[in-house]
């Protein structure tokens, strides 16, 4: 039975198909270990990836150190030199909206609280509380036992998974769900857009989404896309435009 032939394009899709893998950076990162990840990628037919670090990296490399940037350049650089799309991702760990803890380390007004409960006797009087808790309420349950319900900053284990095993590593807290956004387009969107700055190309990106990056080019070709440029504000009030080309691309949320 005379079986259709494929087009080459789904026999050897064009670069600009191919997956986008999140790369997970979850423990100490080696330069060697990194490229040759890379070059795994290539040999699998995966043409991009989104640096997305995680629980798991060390207190050494701390999320938008100069020293974790250091690893972003190695990557980036090899990246470009075999025509591979790169996104970072615009945070640090989870959970989102955090830069890692950096918006609640400056103001821990911003983080998440929650409701929790303290085991009462039934005629003991309410404990003295932390100065970060306050008292809800005391409730009598029907077995004659009593809660006291607190209002408390959500820790920072109830938000993450869990790192027992890696004492050392960072566990941002949770941050209150109206993010505070010019802190965060401070740490995150204005660190990138220095780091762009003094890369020697110093050539930036910014799209609105990981599968629509106006003025960026066609994967595997090296030549500008059709979209529009896009333009961005940084918290400072200054403006920059896309370039024709650049392995930094950085997602913005929707």
């Amino acid at each position: 039975m005379h079986q259709p032939r494929l087009p080459q394009e789904l026999l050897d899709p064009p670069h600009q198909f191919s997956v986008m893998p999140f790369w997970f950076w979850n423990d100490d990162l080696d330069a060697d270990e990194l490229i040759r990840q890379i070059d795994d990628f290539v040999a699998h037919g995966v043409y991009g990836f989104v640096i997305h670090p995680r629980v798991g990296l060390p207190r050494t490399l701390g999320w938008m150190s100069d020293r974790l940037l250091d690893f972003y350049q190695i990557a980036i650089d090899a990246a470009a030199r075999r025509n591979l799309r790169v996104i970072l991702y615009d945070e640090g760990m989870y959970p989102s909206g955090s830069s890692a803890g950096q918006v609640v380390a400056e103001n821990p007004a911003y983080q998440t609280r929650c409701l929790d409960k303290i085991e009462l006797d039934a005629t003991a009087d309410i404990p003295r509380l932390p100065a970060d808790q306050t008292l809800v309420a005391v409730v009598d349950r029907a077995d004659g036992s009593r809660i006291a319900v607190i209002d408390q900053s959500m820790p920072s284990s109830a938000s993450t998974t869990s790192t027992a095993a890696r004492p050392k590593t960072n566990r941002p807290p949770p941050i209150c769900s109206t993010r505070p956004q010019d802190s965060f387009i401070r740490h995150v969107y204005d660190g990138f857009a220095a780091f762009a700055s003094r890369r020697t190309s110093a050539r930036r990106s910014w799209p609105s989404s990981p599968t629509n990056l106006p003025g960026g080019p066609s994967p595997g070709t090296g030549h500008p896309g059709r979209g529009r440029p896009a333009s961005w504000r940084t918290s400072t009030g200054s403006s920059a435009t896309t370039t024709p080309y650049s392995p930094l691309l950085v997602r913005r949320r929707t």
